[in-house]
């Protein structure tokens, strides 16, 4: 018989609680995330090297990025208006919103995917 302390165990436990931190957002989602990095590190399920090597990875820095862009958009009120011309352009049927989101939103991403690219090839190398 395993003991109780099996590595298996407690990273489900930790997961969990992860989960259900996340789904309640009792704490922000940043804090969250960093109290269960320094769970893993601290029950020795991860070394402190591994720990925090995902600061060097440019997709945590991303993720990262992407939290603090949504908070400033929310706390400036871009987030409201850009509802209010949702509404407005999409109406009440779900078929139209979906159809004006996409709209707006396809444009923007192919335009930033061929601008990302050309900048990467043409500018920065």
């Amino acid at each position: 018989m395993t003991s109780f302390l099996n590595p298996i165990l407690l990273t489900l436990l930790v997961l969990v609680a992860a989960l259900v931190c996340f789904v309640g957002e009792w704490l922000p989602a940043d804090l969250t995330a960093l109290i269960v990095a320094v769970a893993l590190m601290a029950l020795g399920l991860v070394s402190p090297e591994e720990g925090i090597s995902g600061f060097g990875n440019s997709a945590t820095i991303t993720v990262m990025a992407m939290f603090i862009l949504s908070a400033g958009i929310t706390k400036t009120g871009v987030i409201q208006v850009i509802r209010n011309f949702l509404i407005e352009w999409g109406g009440s049927k779900p078929s139209q919103q979906i159809f004006v989101m996409g709209a707006i939103v396809g444009p923007i991403t192919a335009g930033w995917h061929d601008y990302r690219n050309w900048y990467f090839h043409e500018c920065a190398g």
